[in-house]
C-alpha cells in the first residue's frame, strides 16, 4: 500500500505533457544553409499563424511558445502551454519539438502546429528526411 500511495503522490505532483519529436536529415542535393534556412522559415511561419513568440527555453537554439485557454467558454480554464523547441544536435540535422503542458492529449492549436510542421518539411524536403 505505501508504494502504491507514493506512486500516485508522485504523478499527481508531475505536470503532464504530449510531445513529438521530428529529426530532420539535411539532404546532400540542396546547399545545406539553404535548406537549413527553408525549414527554419517554414518553422517561423507556422509559429506566426498560430501566435507563438519567440522565447528562451532550455537547451533551444531557437523556441517559440505561448500560453492559451483551450476551453472558450466563458468560466471554464483549460490553460496548456505550447512549445516549438529547435535544437541543431549537428551540422547535418535539425530536431523540432513541439510541445505541450498541462494536459494528457493534445488541443487544436498544438495538434495544427505539430500537422503543420511535419507536413510542410516532409514536403520541402522528403519523407525520407523527416523523421518523427
Amino acid at each position: 500500500m505505501p508504494r502504491a500511495l507514493a506512486l500516485l503522490l508522485f504523478l499527481a505532483a508531475c505536470d503532464p505533457g504530449v510531445s513529438e519529436r521530428l529529426t530532420v536529415s539535411l539532404p546532400v542535393f540542396l546547399a545545406p544553409d539553404s535548406s537549413r534556412t527553408a525549414a527554419l522559415g517554414i518553422a517561423d511561419r507556422i509559429v506566426r499563424r498560430h501566435q507563438l513568440r519567440t522565447d528562451a527555453v532550455g537547451d533551444c537554439a531557437t523556441a517559440y511558445t505561448t500560453y492559451y485557454n483551450r476551453d472558450p467558454r466563458l468560466g471554464w480554464n483549460d490553460n496548456v502551454s505550447l512549445v516549438l523547441c529547435i535544437t541543431s544536435p549537428n551540422a547535418g540535422s535539425l530536431q523540432f519539438q513541439v510541445s505541450e503542458s498541462f494536459t494528457t492529449h493534445w488541443g487544436a492549436r498544438g495538434d495544427s502546429v505539430r500537422e503543420e510542421l511535419r507536413d510542410s518539411l516532409r514536403a520541402l524536403l522528403g519523407s525520407k528526411a523527416v523523421k518523427g
